[in-house]
């Protein structure tokens, strides 16, 4: 093998595969990185067996071939190089790599036994946005179960609607839930899988772009593959029935108050601090004062701290409601909302309320309330 091309390249494609390394499995192979080149292409490969990842370096190739790195070692060392062309040569197992003043040998592995996973053949196959689909995941997936216990949980539901060309981005831990929708295209019929947790942070925080540029998502029976022009990630998904949330999600809502994100969020954090210890509550009082204008009051107590009221006007339809919320959960869902002007709907006082970005955007997320 002897390959060559700009270290901003070959850096930044490292820094996208680095999430497939495999740590701790005691398969020493599973923490390398795979160099291949192959016709005109380079190819960097990671897997920890449950996700791969594929990125296309743009370079040159002399010579096809591949070799095993020690992830590590080669990530760290690529990014301490100038900025200037880097030469790849393979010896045997060892890679000899030349870039200004630096000539380094890092000793390798035999490619043969790096574990190429497949992609995904004869799936389901839809085109979305990049910018979307790493939108709706990353509004969504904070919402799911941080716990292994129920599988189903632990990761986002990606449903296609062919009727509605859209793809529906659920997340749930069973004490909130958010749901959001993307445009998307396709021509087979409704089919959903359940993407793992792990799989939608590194689509949401590197593997995605913010451009306008499209992806590929196929989903088969047992994997999800999300492709980009440059990067390719297939994962496992979750064996397992997502929960019916239809039915929990309010259709009669008796109040409904809109104001500043940023004020509603300052007023529940200075009023999380005298909430109780274990509860996390703060008592949400709704008070219409006339046909469109109203308060929204928050407050808490705890004996030991002490107390805190804090009144807020807001645009208000519907009449008088309390509601008792997990603080945290309110916090979440207020950071995940894009408009800076907020819809805070509630029902009574055992229904789940709503939070929704006002006049923008597609997201629904649902609080349980605390029942005393």
């Amino acid at each position: 093998m002897n390959i060559s091309c700009l270290q901003e390249n070959l850096s930044s494609s490292l820094s996208l595969v680095r999430a497939g390394i495999g740590k701790e499995t005691g398969l020493t192979i599973l923490s390398t990185i795979l160099i291949r080149a192959e016709e005109k292409f380079i190819y960097l490969n990671t897997t920890n067996l449950e996700v791969a990842i594929q990125c296309t370096v743009r370079g040159k190739v002399e010579e096809e071939g591949s070799i095993a790195l020690p992830a590590k070692t080669f990530t760290d060392f690529i990014s301490l190089l100038p900025k200037e062309k880097i030469e790849l040569k393979k010896i045997d197992t060892t890679l000899e790599i030349t870039c200004g003043a630096y000539h380094t040998k890092i000793h390798g592995m035999v490619p043969d036994e790096f574990p190429l996973i497949p992609p995904p053949e004869g799936g389901s196959v839809l085109t979305c946005l990049q910018k979307d689909l790493k939108g709706a995941l990353f509004s969504v997936g904070h919402a799911a179960s941080q716990q292994e216990t129920r599988p189903e949980l632990h990761g986002v539901l990606f449903q296609w609607v062919q009727e509605k060309n859209h793809c529906v981005c659920v997340g749930t831990d069973a004490y909130r839930l958010a749901e959001t929708f993307i445009k998307a295209r396709g021509n087979t019929p409704d089919v959903s899988c359940i993407i793992p947790l792990k799989t939608v942070y590194e689509l949401s925080r590197t593997l995605l772009s913010d451009d306008d540029s499209e992806c590929e998502v196929c989903i088969t029976d047992t994997q999800v593959s999300i492709k980009t022009d440059m990067v390719e990630c297939v994962s496992k998904i979750v064996q397992g029935a997502f929960p019916d949330y239809h039915s929990i999600i309010p259709q009669h809502i008796v109040t409904r108050a809109v104001l500043e994100r940023d004020e509603l969020n300052r007023a529940v954090k200075a009023t999380s601090l005298f909430s109780r210890g274990g509860l996390h509550d703060v008592v949400c009082h709704l008070v219409p004062t006339d046909g469109t204008r109203g308060t929204v009051t928050l407050s808490s107590s705890n004996a030991s701290v002490g107390e805190n009221t804090v009144t807020l006007d807001a645009e208000m339809t519907g009449s008088e409601n309390t509601i008792t919320l997990n603080y945290r959960y309110l916090l979440d869902g207020l950071s995940h909302m894009e408009s800076d002007v907020v819809s805070f709907e509630v029902v009574d006082t055992q229904s789940p309320c709503i939070l929704r970005p006002a006049g923008k955007g597609e997201l629904t997320y649902l609080i349980m309330p605390i029942r005393e």
